[in-house]
């Protein structure tokens, strides 16, 4: 995708599951076979990867919740389901209910303004507009207040106008950050004002305060980029050598 220019299209996974197969099934095996415990673990970790680390992800529906009767439990397929017919939970979906239900926080990539984890205080108004992502965006005046958290490294808002950036102030972790613009964001070509960059990778606190005026947001980026400490490593590395051998050259004269 990314060769032909589609790198900024997410991907939907329709059908995420395991088949927890009993292992006396007479039938073959056809989509593979674990365990109830291994189909509630492997479940919970998939969503968690998607969320740190495919930033392309952008749905994936678990398949599937139930069936209405047992008629089709000779099917192989059949044992994907979260539930039993008549409501009994399985082990994976106890799992997945745990794991939604942890505080929530923004994962990596590009997440609209209205994103669950997104906590607002005041008086945000929801402004229609054909140029924004989906077709709107959330207006803040004065007072309002915006906070949530997010796992990653770095973080970019998308708002409507560079100078957006004059009425905002930001907060990551309880400390205050200077916003930068950094070119346009993916899809829609809108200004992106960085608000950070190279934090320890986990999660991480934002307050957002808007100082005055109207501040439209339109969207949020979290990144994970590769620590540049290893170019650091690297020169030193090249330097070290380069005056150890500048030694040697110095001795061997004398």
């Amino acid at each position: 995708m990314v060769r032909h220019g589609d790198g900024d299209k997410p991907i939907w996974a329709t059908e995420v599951g395991w088949n927890a197969l009993p292992e006396d099934f007479p039938a073959f095996p056809n989509y593979g076979r674990v365990t109830l415990e291994k189909q509630a673990e492997y479940a919970t970790q998939a969503y968690a990867r998607a969320s740190r680390e495919w930033p392309w992800m952008g749905v994936m529906n678990y398949w599937f919740f139930r069936r209405p009767s047992d008629s089709e439990k000779g099917q192989t397929w059949y044992y994907f389901r979260l539930v039993e017919p008549d409501f009994t939970p399985l082990p994976v979906y106890n799992a997945l209910t745990e794991w939604m239900h942890r505080p929530p926080a923004v994962g990596l990539g590009f997440h609209q303004e209205d994103h669950w984890a997104l906590h607002y205080e005041g008086q945000w108004a929801t402004e229609r507009d054909g140029q924004a992502v989906l077709g709107a965006y959330r207006r803040g005046t004065a007072g309002d207040r915006l906070t949530f958290d997010f796992d990653g490294t770095a973080l970019e808002l998308v708002v409507r106008s560079p100078n957006d950036r004059e009425r905002i102030q930001v907060w990551v972790d309880g400390r205050p950050h200077r916003l930068r613009e950094v070119g346009p964001a993916p899809y829609t070509q809108a200004p992106s004002l960085r608000v950070a960059r190279g934090l320890p990778n986990g999660r991480h606190h934002v307050e957002l305060a808007v100082k005055d005026g109207d501040f439209s947001l339109d969207g949020i980026i979290v990144r994970q980029e590769a620590p540049r400490w290893p170019l650091w490593a690297a020169l030193g590395t090249l330097a070290a050598a380069g005056g150890a051998f500048f030694g040697k050259r110095v001795r061997r004269a004398w």
